[in-house]
């Protein structure tokens, strides 16, 4: 996850492989990645990982 301002919204996209952005709300005070001017806008990877597990475990029920 990357916290970036308006300015390095771009430069934050190309650091992430398949990114997904949400708005940080107004009163969170959270720097930008890339300088110290307050981020506003969240940019991430979303994990799947558990849910990836659940399906396997499912799956060697079955077998």
């Amino acid at each position: 996850m990357l916290m970036v301002c308006q300015d390095h919204v771009t430069q934050g996209l190309r650091k992430l492989p398949v990114p997904h952005v949400k708005r940080i709300p107004e009163n969170m005070n959270i720097s930008c990645f890339f300088c110290n001017q307050k981020a506003k806008v969240k940019l991430f990877i979303p994990d799947n990982h558990h849910v990836m597990n659940k399906q396997k475990k499912r799956n060697i029920r079955f077998l």
